[in-house]
Formats: structure tokens, C-alpha cells, sequence
């Protein structure tokens, strides 16, 4: 009888064992501490929707603690570079199952060309708690994303688009393994325009879009420059536009014939 009760309990503890060492660890978004630095900071102002390029700033594993400087970045291997062709074509390559956390209540100072002022920024994390390998997919030092606002209609409308893209070259994968995250810095903005906030990310043929969040913006970034050339684009080719551009947000040009004139 003790012999069965002692095989009982060894077989309850590895039970538990197993049941531990299966257990997800859950992404908290972490603290972020800014060093200090010398450079005057200043909060984005457009009155006209602008071009996006959100800037990599690098991925982690998950941390209690993200200490950014002005100008650095977080390092990853080069074996972990995924060649972008490749993006997609097997298990290990995959861009969906990816997660977005915002964290605009926390402020990152950047200013990574070295311009005469920095500028505040707002971490995005892009996390994976898959239990499989994924990718991210960049350009040079940027991936793919924009912003998005509430109108005084309560519609979201982009307040960016895609920026321009003049090259072909410099484009990349990235793998991100379980319990990692990648660092992306979106601008913040300066505006008497109180509205709700979302990002919205292009990865590969996945779109991700954030829970919203409050923010200030200038009611103007719903539109274009007049002089844009994505005003005549969106006459001849909105639907192509809509993807490639706005990564299926509807700017106010799409639907309002007034902002042609």
C-alpha cells in the first residue's frame, strides 16, 4: 500500500512539473526608462496628412524594463535576418499569430538621423506568444504601419499614409521567436483635436490593427496636401491605393468629393 501511495504521488508531482513547464508566459508591456540626453524634443504638428515611415527600433525578449536612448537601437543576431523573398514560404516564416500592444501613456525620445531637435515617439510592441517561430517584415530601418483616427463622424479615417519608397532594395524578414517582442516608435502628436487613436501595422499579407487610444491630432492630418500625388491616384486607382497605401484604412479623400476641390 505504501509502495502505491508513494507511485500515486510521484506521478501527481510530475503531473505538476509538466503543467509548469508548459505555462505561457504572458507579455506585459514593460517599464521604460529614457536616459538622458542633450537634444531639445518636440512633438509632431501637421495640419495635412503625411507620410509614414514607423521606426525599428530593434527586438527583445520579454522584460520588466526598456531602457531607450536617443539614438540606439536593441541588437539582434544576424542569423535571425530572414531573406524577403523567403517571408511566408515555410512554417518558420510565417507573419501571422503576431499580437500589438500601444503604450502611448510612456514617451521614448528619438532622433536616430541626428536632426536638429529629437522628437517624442511611443512604443509599439509587435509580440509574439505563438509557440512557433515568426517574421516581421522592414525596410532599411522602418516597417510598415500607419495611424489612425476618429473623425467628428466617428469614423476612422488615416491620418498617415504608407511613405514614399523610391528604391526596392532594402527590404528584410526578421524572426521573432516565442516571447519576444519587436520595438517600433510611432510619432506623437500635437493638435487641439481630442479624439481616439489606433495603429495599424502591414506584415507581410497580415494587417494588424491596435485597440484604440486617446490622443490629440489637428483635424487638417484627415486630408491631403493639395499639391499630393496620391489625390489622383485615389481617383483612378482608389481600391489599389486602399491596400498598398493605407493598408485598407479609407482616407477622407475616398469618400468626401469635396477634398478634390
Amino acid at each position: 500500500m505504501k509502495q502505491l501511495s508513494l507511485l500515486f504521488t510521484l506521478a501527481v508531482l510530475a503531473a505538476c512539473g509538466r503543467e509548469e513547464a508548459v505555462k505561457p508566459v504572458v507579455f506585459k508591456k514593460p517599464i521604460v526608462i529614457q536616459l538622458p540626453f542633450e537634444d531639445s524634443a518636440q512633438y509632431r504638428s501637421y495640419d495635412y496628412m503625411n507620410g509614414s515611415y514607423p521606426e525599428f527600433i530593434g527586438k527583445s525578449p520579454f522584460s520588466d524594463t526598456l531602457t531607450i536612448t536617443v539614438e540606439g537601437r536593441l541588437q539582434y543576431e544576424d542569423s535571425d535576418i530572414v531573406f524577403p523573398e523567403l517571408i511566408g514560404t515555410t512554417d518558420t516564416t510565417r507573419t501571422d499569430g503576431l499580437e500589438l500592444f500601444i503604450d502611448y501613456s510612456s514617451s521614448i525620445v528619438r532622433n536616430p538621423y541626428g536632426q536638429e531637435l529629437a522628437e517624442y515617439n511611443y512604443p509599439v510592441y509587435i509580440v509574439n506568444q505563438t509557440a512557433g517561430i515568426k517574421v516581421i517584415s522592414g525596410k532599411d530601418n522602418h516597417l510598415f504601419g500607419i495611424q489612425e483616427a476618429l473623425d467628428s463622424n466617428g469614423n476612422w479615417r488615416p491620418i498617415e499614409f504608407k511613405g514614399y519608397d523610391f528604391c526596392g532594395l532594402g527590404r528584410f524578414g526578421l524572426k521573432l521567436y516565442p516571447n519576444e517582442y519587436a520595438l517600433l516608435a510611432f510619432p506623437k502628436y500635437h493638435g487641439n483635436f481630442k479624439t481616439k487613436l489606433r495603429v495599424r501595422i502591414k506584415n507581410g499579407d497580415n494587417v494588424y490593427v491596435s485597440h484604440p487610444f486617446d490622443g490629440t491630432i489637428n483635424e487638417r492630418q484627415f486630408y491631403l496636401k493639395k499639391d499630393e500625388y496620391l489625390h489622383k491616384a485615389l481617383l483612378k486607382h482608389k481600391a489599389e491605393i486602399i491596400e498598398n497605401t493605407f493598408y485598407g484604412a479609407w482616407p477622407m479623400e475616398a469618400t468626401d468629393a469635396f477634398a478634390f476641390e
